[in-house]
């Protein structure tokens, strides 16, 4: 068994992910879904807010619809054109959303993939709004470019937060996904090393502190009775706390930092 983050697929495995535009088949949710809204933020599906930062290693683009609170999707690329499958279904069929008003069954519906670094639990962000597009095109578009000037298959570190937005009447937010860092995902890399209990010594007995022919007194040094020694013996230095999600992260490549240079595809000169 390997270390290598694998990506589930309902049929065989395939190359590529989902940042590079490749084509696959897949079941769409992967552990828990999150979602985000004005008011509470990032959420998961029992309304607990959601772990951050977590790692990228996935993004795709589906078509969905619900019908009677069940999700249906298209996920074999290419997409078809979601006006044509709706101007197929009769306006009076369509369902009516949170304002009152009938929506177009079928939405074009970005979806990114999340783990978290100090469980291994795996999160599925889809939506279809335009904040989740805006969110989307801005993650995707730095990964590329990401790899473009490192040559590599590097994943984003993020944040899960919010963006102010210009709405259709005043302003309100969006969520939004800040890259804190990259990584890569490379083959077997080194396990996640495991910090071995700290060794106890034993507890001298009384026997052994203070032999018979030993005075509890010797000059000005007094020695310690009893319950002073138990007392010694329970004072333990407490356990060092384990930062998993770092030391998962000291598995992963690191990426080096762009340049001003590397940008412009040239030297600056003065």
């Amino acid at each position: 068994m390997t270390n290598e983050l694998i990506i589930p697929h309902d049929g065989p495995p395939q190359a590529g992910d989902g940042f590079s535009g490749s084509s696959r088949s897949h079941r769409v949710g992967r552990g828990s879904y999150l979602k985000w809204n004005d008011k509470q933020g990032w959420i998961d599906r029992d309304g607990v807010a959601a772990p951050s930062p977590m790692l990228v290693f996935d993004v795709d683009e589906i078509l969905r619809r619900w019908k009677n609170n069940v999700a249906e999707d298209i996920v074999d690329k290419p997409l078809p054109d979601p006006d044509d499958l709706n101007g197929a279904i009769p306006v009076e069929d369509w369902e009516k959303g949170v304002d009152g008003k009938r929506r177009p069954p079928w939405a074009h519906t970005v979806v990114v993939y999340l783990v978290n670094l100090s469980t291994g639990e795996n999160y599925t962000y889809a939506a279809a709004t335009t904040g989740a597009h805006i969110a989307f095109d801005a993650l995707t578009e730095a990964v590329k470019t990401m790899r473009v000037l490192r040559g590599t298959l590097c994943v984003p570190i993020v944040n899960l937060t919010d963006r102010p937005m210009k709405m259709k009447f005043g302003h309100g937010k969006r969520p939004h996904l800040e890259i804190i860092g990259w990584r890569t995902l490379g083959r077997d890399p080194a396990a996640v090393p495991t910090r071995p209990p700290a060794p106890q010594l034993p507890s001298p007995s009384i026997g052994d502190a203070l032999p018979s022919s030993t005075p509890a007194s010797a000059g000005n040094r007094v020695l310690p009775t009893q319950p002073e020694q138990q007392n010694n013996a329970r004072q333990a230095k407490p356990k060092p706390s384990i930062d998993i999600a770092g030391e998962t992260l000291a598995t992963l490549g690191d990426v080096k930092p762009v340049t001003t240079a590397e940008i412009l595809d040239d030297e600056i000169t003065f």
